[in-house]
């Protein structure tokens, strides 16, 4: 991972579940999304 990528934690409005995930943004820009693997309610699992 560049210095320049961050990870955020954030949920997923898709639907009523509200997944957990974490967003990886490289120089502003969204590169990835996966999965929280702390989020109480997702463990990590997404719809």
């Amino acid at each position: 991972m560049s210095t320049n990528t961050k990870i955020i934690q954030s949920i997923c409005f898709e639907c009523h579940s509200r997944c957990g995930v974490l967003l990886e943004v490289k120089d502003g820009k969204l590169t990835g999304v996966k999965g929280d693997k702390t989020h109480p309610y997702s463990h990590g699992y997404v719809c």
